[in-house]
């Protein structure tokens, strides 16, 4: 009828796990989920796979025609860490996505930063012929594909009969971390550690010399890329992080994008006391994929354990972001508007009926002229039960 809403499908990923907390809400220490037309992005903080509560965020896309969601992409940061915490807040807005990681330790313990992706073509997979030879001599030759990032692949020495799949015992092991390492255009595509390497004139091949730790006997070992299967997917083009970054600002804790801006709250942050909070604003740079520290705000009535920047939307010339412990946990959320390229505070919101320890503005949203700021233990209809309220721009 065009005024009911009804489900249309159950969302998990791909290798969901036990304790991944996929979409967690950013209040429960994780995940979060953002939607752009025919994409969504979720985040899954506690994931495992580079170490505990490394994190993870994966990208859904709509199918033409229908109200299927598939699995597109799963992103992980490129210097993965356990306790990073990659997925705690995400945001996408066309060909862009940034997730927040608070427990990165880069500029210092739980300093945090953010990842921004493009959405591009991507190599999805590559089959390679591998070459086992003792004296630069084939002795077998075979496809395999391989999955970027796959951690169970295993390539396999060459037995007496390949053709009759006769592999012999592993040669290169991704879980085992044993020594190979495989490049296509300067990007690995197998990770390990080369030891010698040998370029073949004329060729597209790579030698590699494996030594005693793969067998006890030298031999080369050819990878020759016969063929690439590209789609489109997400890179990482930045990893982001404040010019005054210090050791527990979580940088990170919410994310927004837009354009060619990124904003990223950073609640912990102290220049107006402890857990003050800010938000900072990076800018793409003109023909390139560099982001560029372009503003920092705060709040102009800022103060200690206020925490501005615990939440942060963005729409046209617009930026809220809340500030859930001012006042003893009562909350506030401030409006910024941009003329040109400088932001300024114009409205600071509070409830109509404000209480201590509401959290008003722990999540807001943000599109055109309507403002809804959440509280999540609002009292209205039971403890904690929480509300939401709305605002229009008169």
């Amino acid at each position: 009828s065009g005024t009911t809403w009804s489900q249309q499908q159950q969302i998990q990923a791909g290798d969901a796990a036990d304790s991944d907390f996929l979409g967690a809400g950013i209040g429960q220490n994780g995940g979060g989920i953002a939607i752009d037309n025919d994409y969504f992005i979720i985040g899954a903080a506690n994931n495992n796979d580079n170490g505990n509560n490394s994190g993870s965020a994966y990208i859904f896309k709509k199918a033409s025609g229908s109200e299927t969601w598939s699995q597109q992409s799963k992103l992980t940061a490129s210097d993965a860490a356990a306790d990073d915490t990659f997925g705690t807040s995400v945001a996408i807005s066309g060909d862009y996505a940034i997730v927040g990681a608070t427990g990165e330790d880069t500029g210092g313990t739980s300093a945090g930063a953010a990842y921004i992706f493009k959405k591009g073509d991507i190599f999805t997979s590559y089959t390679v012929r591998i070459t086992r030879n003792g004296d630069t001599s084939s002795t077998g030759t075979g496809d395999f594909d391989i999955t970027p990032s796959d951690g169970n692949v295993t390539l396999r020495n060459w037995g007496n009969s390949p053709s009759s799949g006769n592999l012999g015992a592993p040669l290169w092991d991704n879980a085992s971390g044993t020594s190979l390492r495989v490049y296509d255009n300067g990007t690995i595509i197998l990770a390990g550690e080369t030891l010698t390497t040998y370029t073949v004139g004329g060729s597209p091949a790579t030698f590699y010399e494996c030594g005693s730790g793969l067998g006890g006997t030298n031999f080369h070992v050819a990878i020759t890329i016969v063929s690439r299967t590209t789609g489109t997917g997400w890179s990482q083009q930045a990893k982001i992080q404040s010019s005054d970054i210090a050791a527990f600002d979580g940088f990170g804790n919410s994310v927004a994008i837009s354009g060619d801006y990124a904003f990223i709250g950073c609640k912990y942050d102290d220049d107006d006391g402890n857990g003050s909070g800010s938000v900072y604003i990076f800018k793409k740079d003109t023909g390139a994929e560099t982001w560029t520290q372009h503003s920092k705000l705060k709040a102009s009535d800022a103060s200690t354990n206020a925490e501005f920047g615990t939440s942060v939307s963005v729409s046209g010339d617009y930026l809220i972001s809340g500030a859930a412990r001012e006042n003893s946990y009562t909350g506030s959320t401030y409006i910024f508007q941009r003329s040109g390229t400088t932001w300024t505070e114009v409205k600071k919101i509070t409830a109509s009926d404000a209480a201590a320890s509401n959290y008003f503005g722990d999540s807001v949203a943000i599109d055109g002229t309507n403002v809804i700021v959440g509280a999540r233990t609002e009292d209205t209809k039971g403890s904690d039960a929480g509300a939401a309220y709305v605002y229009e721009k008169q």
